[in-house]
């Protein structure tokens, strides 16, 4: 134990390639984004994933075309999701970018600390596409993706307005709240209903 002291770390970046699997298989290794290619992400974007995320569903039983709600869309700089029940848009701010993320892979990105800076989708068919992601200290990400989501989601979402909105002031939010934190009476349906001068519900 003495000479326990004398031991130091010791890291090293050298890696014998190829690199293989259980199976015996090389890892696929993805080539160089090209620095023209990142589109840069707005400061929400984390925080926007992260919200919707909740809103998510499941598509088992249901018709291939519900590969939707088990997903994060990220679609001109808004993040969307659905569970089939509610239709969440979160404003992230100005993106080109397109793309689909999963539950899981929302909280990877969160796993990292902060948002991932700039994107990029490489691959020309449905196998090899991929959404890359960069954070600023030069850490990335990659992950399979496996279709594009901005047509569908155009014709999921382009009927809805929601422009004509009227602002919420902050004392009728404080309202809007508090009812949830009732518990509502037997045989009760615990709808909320909003009238230009009140609240009710059960």
């Amino acid at each position: 134990m003495k000479h326990a002291k004398n031991i130091v770390p010791n890291v090293s970046r050298v890696f014998t390639l190829p690199l293989e699997t259980l199976g015996g298989k090389s890892l696929a290794f993805d080539p160089p984004v090209a620095e023209s290619a990142w589109h840069p992400l707005p400061d929400r974007f984390l925080e926007g994933i992260e919200l919707v995320s909740r809103f998510t569903g499941s598509a088992k039983g249901r018709s291939p075309a519900s590969w939707k709600l088990e997903f994060v869309h990220v679609l001109g700089g808004k993040v969307i999701a659905t569970n089939n029940k509610v239709v969440v848009e979160y404003i992230a701010g100005e993106c080109d970018l397109a793309c689909t993320l999963t539950v899981k892979q929302a909280r990877m990105i969160k796993a990292f600390g902060q948002g991932p800076t700039h994107a990029t989708i490489q691959g020309e068919t449905i196998h090899d596409r991929k959404l890359h992601l960069k954070w600023k200290n030069g850490n990335r990400l990659a992950f399979p993706q496996p279709q594009s989501p901005a047509d569908e989601l155009k014709k999921l979402f382009s009927p809805y307005d929601w422009d004509d909105l009227s602002p919420v002031e902050d004392d009728w939010q404080s309202q809007v709240i508090g009812h949830f934190s009732f518990k509502p009476v037997r045989d009760n349906d615990g709808l909320m209903s909003i009238y230009p001068d009140r609240i009710t519900g059960g």
